[in-house]
């Protein structure tokens, strides 16, 4: 390691910084998602018509109704829900395993759970 003329900087560590940097712009761009407008419009929603409600207890009741109803409604049987193949077929289309929260129509209760935090 070659240290620079102020002390502690390693110009591995500034070349690994570069090469990062360049990795990450290179996935930004070539990235088929470059929006989230599902989970936009989910939080459009959320400030219009939930955010101005008196209690917290009413406002947790209905952010909770909310995340049901967009994540495909209440479940009594997951087999029933079929999110699976929803899932499946976001994946293929957006050719990642990794899927905007807005995009997911059926979800269980992770999902569920990932779109109310």
């Amino acid at each position: 390691l070659d240290r620079t003329a102020k002390g502690k900087k390693y110009s591995k560590i500034e070349k690994e910084e570069t090469t990062l940097d360049e990795t990450v712009k290179e996935v930004k761009d070539t990235s088929p998602v470059k929006f989230d407008s599902g989970l936009r419009s989910y939080l459009e929603e959320v400030e219009a018509n939930i955010q101005p409600l008196p209690t917290l207890v009413e406002q947790v009741s209905a952010l909770a109704k909310f995340v049901s109803n967009v994540m495909g409604g209440q479940v009594d049987n997951v087999a029933q829900l079929n999110y699976d193949l929803h899932i499946a077929q976001l994946k293929a289309d957006l050719k990642s395993n990794v899927i905007p929260v807005g995009f997911i129509k059926r979800g269980i209760f992770y999902h569920r759970a990932v779109l109310y935090k």
